[in-house]
């Protein structure tokens, strides 16, 4: 499956791709950290990959990697004996992990193209990490204010916050159906 088809499925699945409430923008903050990998053939490339493969998040011999959180800060009010969500803000922050090919002028034409069509498969995918993210910013600020007033605004934190944290156990659970469809080499044209 396509990693845009696979996303919107996760999303549908979720049941919050299509949904009209859904008008939050969350704050994101997006930071890319290349590692240099070198080479004059695939074969050659492929090997400086696998030996510096990352370990991120479990995973091992990883090309690439996302690693994600969701913030939120409620805004509650008192009134009586009552306290209640006036208004949610989330902040999603994001680092993807991305092998970055050094220039070399003895590397044929047809390797660097093989290398942008791989690179390019690897980079929409990890732009996936940042759909679901979004998405569950976006389904934590549809959530937390439609929970109902607590005694006090101590229990009403609490509440809240184990909605936000039961919601984001459901996205990573989302996030690693997704990284089944992580590009390999082979399935990119890296070969």
């Amino acid at each position: 499956m396509k990693p845009m088809r696979t996303i919107a499925t996760l999303l549908l699945l979720a049941g919050v791709a299509c949904s009209p409430t859904l008008l939050a923008a969350p704050q994101v903050d997006a930071k890319v950290r290349n590692y240099l990998v070198d080479g004059t053939t695939i074969e050659e490339i492929r090997a400086d990959l696998a030996g510096k493969s990352l370990s991120v998040g479990g995973g091992k011999g990883l090309y690439s990697a996302a690693k994600w959180g969701v913030h939120w800060q409620r805004t509650n009010r008192r009134k009586g004996a009552h306290c209640r969500v006036l208004s949610v803000a989330t902040r999603v922050d994001i680092q993807y992990f991305l092998p970055k090919l050094k220039p070399n002028p003895q590397r044929p034409a047809e390797v660097t193209r093989k290398w942008e069509r791989f690179i390019r498969a690897v980079a929409l995918h990890q732009a996936g990490y940042k759909k679901l993210a979004i998405a569950a910013a976006q389904r934590i600020e549809q959530e937390m204010p439609a929970v109902p007033a607590q005694s006090s605004c101590d229990r009403l934190r609490r509440v809240t916050d184990e909605l936000g944290n039961k919601i984001l156990d459901q996205y990573q659970a989302l996030a690693r159906r997704y990284s089944e469809g992580a590009p390999r080499g082979d399935e990119a044209g890296f070969r």
